[in-house]
C-alpha cells in the first residue's frame, strides 16, 4: 500500500500576516487621531499663534451698550399740537476768547475750529469746510509718536455718540475691521489738502453701526473698494456726528479726522494659501505610506503564493515511494 503524505494547509495567519494586519490597524488609528487633533484650534497655534486679547482695550469687552444710530427729525418728539422754541444764533461777538496758543500742546486743536460744527447734518457744511481741511492738515503734520502719546485708546462708540460735545476735538484711537475704503473728492482749500480717503469701520463695541474715518493717506498696498474685511487701527480727532442715508433710513455716526489708516498685511501663508498646503502635504504623505504598505503586502502575498504553489507542484510530480512494511 502506497501512502502519500498530505501537505498541511497554508498558514494564512502566520507571523508575517499578523504583522501586516497590525500595521494596517496602526495606520487607521493614526488617521483617526490626526483627524481629531486637526479639529482642535489649539493644534494650529504653533503656526498662527494663540489668540490675543488686549487688556484694557475695547476688544476685551464682551458686552457693550446698544446704540440706536437712527436719525430722528425734531418733529418726531413733538406731541400733537405742540411747538418748539428754537434758540437764536449765537452772537459770535460775545464768544469768549479762546485759550492762548502758548497753553496748548502740539496735538491740541484751536477751539475756534469747532465753533461752527453742527451734529447730525448730512455731509460737511459750508461753514465747516475750512475747519474740516485745517484739522486734516493739522493731523497730517503730526508724527505717529505725537498722535500715540496724546490719544485715548479706551473711548467707545457709545461714548462719542451720546456725548459729542464732550469728545469733540479730542484724539481717539479705534480698532476694527474696515468694510469700505475709497478716495473722495477734495474741494479747493487753503490748507494744502490734495487727497482724502474715506473708510467705514466696524469696531467690537459699535455693533452694526459703522464709524466714519477721513484720512489724508493710506498704505500703498491696502485694498480699496467695497466688501472688505481689513483689520485696521486709526487715530484721529472726533469732528462731529455725521448723518448719512442707509438702506433702512437716515442714520448718524461718528466722524474722525486723522493722518493715516494703519493696516498690517497678514502673512502670505495666512492670507493667500491658508492651511491648504499643509493639509495637502499631510494627505500626500499618508497616501505614499499607504501605497508603499499595500505594495509590500502585495509583493509578499505574490511571493508566498508562488513558493507555496511551487511546493505543491513539486510534490505532485515526485514519484511515489514504496513503503517497506508492505513488502
Amino acid at each position: 500500500m502506497r501512502l502519500r503524505k498530505q501537505d498541511n494547509p497554508p498558514p494564512f495567519l502566520n507571523a508575517r500576516d499578523q504583522r501586516r494586519l497590525l500595521m494596517l490597524v496602526g495606520l487607521l488609528a493614526i488617521v483617526l487621531i490626526a483627524t481629531k487633533l486637526a479639529g482642535r484650534p489649539s493644534t494650529w497655534y504653533w503656526l498662527t499663534g494663540p489668540p490675543t486679547v488686549e487688556n484694557g482695550s475695547d476688544a476685551a469687552v464682551t458686552q457693550h451698550e446698544e446704540v440706536d444710530a437712527r436719525l430722528k427729525s425734531p418733529e418726531d418728539d413733538l406731541p400733537p399740537g405742540g411747538f418748539r422754541v428754537v434758540d437764536p444764533p449765537a452772537d459770535k461777538s460775545l464768544t469768549p476768547p479762546s485759550e492762548p496758543a502758548s497753553s496748548r500742546t502740539a496735538t491740541d486743536l484751536n477751539p475756534q475750529l469747532l465753533a461752527d460744527v453742527r451734529d447730525n447734518t448730512l455731509g460737511i457744511r459750508n461753514a465747516e469746510r475750512e475747519s474740516y481741511y485745517r484739522i486734516l492738515a493739522h493731523a497730517r503734520n503730526l508724527t505717529p509718536d505725537q498722535l500715540q502719546s496724546a490719544t485715548n485708546n479706551n473711548v467707545t462708540f457709545a461714548q462719542m455718540f451720546t456725548d459729542p460735545d464732550g469728545y469733540r476735538g479730542r484724539l481717539v484711537t479705534v480698532k476694527g475691521s474696515v468694510k469700505r475704503l475709497y478716495p473722495i473728492k477734495v474741494l479747493q482749500n487753503e490748507s494744502g489738502i490734495e487727497s482724502v480717503y474715506e473708510a467705514w469701520i466696524l469696531t467690537p463695541d459699535s455693533g452694526k453701526n459703522p464709524l466714519l474715518l477721513h484720512c489724508t493717506s493710506i498704505p500703498a498696498d491696502i485694498p480699496t473698494g467695497d466688501g472688505l474685511d481689513l483689520p485696521c487701527r486709526f487715530t484721529g480727532y472726533f469732528f462731529k456726528k455725521y448723518a448719512y442715508a442707509a438702506g433702512h433710513g437716515a442714520h448718524s455716526t461718528t466722524l474722525l479726522l486723522g493722518r493715516q489708516l494703519d493696516w498690517t498685511p497678514p502673512p502670505a501663508s495666512a492670507a493667500g494659501r491658508g492651511f491648504a498646503p499643509y493639509f495637502f502635504g499631510i494627505v500626500c504623505l499618508l497616501g505614499v505610506v499607504v501605497v508603499v504598505a499595500v505594495w509590500r503586502y502585495s509583493a509578499g502575498d505574490r511571493r508566498f503564493r508562488r513558493q507555496h504553489l511551487d511546493r505543491i507542484l513539486q510534490a505532485a510530480h515526485e514519484p511515489p515511494t514504496d513503503n517497506p512494511d508492505d513488502k
